[in-house]
């Protein structure tokens, strides 16, 4: 797509490895229906990887291959401020995973 694209990502570290299968179990069973109010598709491009697509709105997650996190990377495509909305959507579902959830500070556009 051509536009304006904007990233952000959402960390969740988990104190159990478990919770990590247990967040894919529990998206990949009921998977948002929308992002952004955007009607949404999900697909799993690779063992452990969960892709959720809306138009002009991309969302993947996976778990860290390097430490105990569950990543989402998002991206929004045309205004910079639709990052923060899909951010304040995700982070409640993914936050219920463990307590001690971190997100980053907002990012500059373009930047993952």
């Amino acid at each position: 797509e051509f536009g304006r694209h904007t990233t952000a990502q959402i960390s969740v570290r988990v104190d159990d490895l478990r919770q990590i299968a247990d967040a894919m179990a529990a998206l990949r069973d009921d998977p948002p229906r929308t992002l952004l109010g955007r009607p949404a598709t999900v697909d799993e491009p690779d063992a452990g990887i969960l892709r959720f697509r809306a138009d002009a709105v991309r969302v993947v997650v996976r778990p860290s291959g390097t430490e105990p996190k569950l990543k989402a990377y998002l991206e929004v495509v045309g205004d910079p401020a639709g990052i923060d909305a899909l951010k304040a959507e995700l982070a409640p579902r993914l936050q219920s995973t463990a307590p001690n959830w971190r997100s980053p500070a907002s990012p500059s556009p373009g930047t993952m």
